[in-house]
């Protein structure tokens, strides 16, 4: 059920979505700010935030940790959850570099593309000349 290359957020973090009936927000909440694990913490606060509309909560600490938490979420090959971070300002140009990094040698097809998508639109490709002619 597990794949054992996926990182201890990844797994925690699927542990939070297979019991999501069981685990309600306030349970989780408790959970969050309980928790001397940062990995914990970081599972709980993706799970929590995208579980349901008081995910706000959460907001600023996934801000404060995009980067961990945005590698959880290539990891998981969860685009449109990336792309809520995307949303809200929190790929800036080297973060979303970083991360296509880590698609590629992840080999999360869907995911390099989504992000090489972004980057194009964001950010475009300065230091490759791509034109033909």
């Amino acid at each position: 059920m597990w794949d054992d290359s996926q990182s201890d957020a990844a797994r925690i973090y699927r542990t939070f979505e297979v019991h999501a009936a069981e685990e309600e927000s306030e349970k989780l909440r408790r959970k969050f700010h309980s928790t001397s694990s940062e990995t914990v913490r970081l599972a709980a606060a993706l799970r929590g935030f995208f579980l349901s509309d008081d995910g706000e909560e959460y907001a600023p600490w996934l801000e404060q940790h995009a980067c961990s938490a945005a590698e959880t979420l290539v990891e998981l090959g969860d685009r449109e959850k990336l792309a809520e971070f995307e949303r809200r300002g929190w790929l800036d140009a080297e973060l979303t570099e970083h991360l296509l990094h880590l698609a590629i040698e992840q080999h999360r097809s869907g995911m390099t593309v989504w992000l090489l998508r972004l980057k194009e639109r964001k950010y475009g490709f300065p230091d490759r000349d791509l034109q033909l002619w």
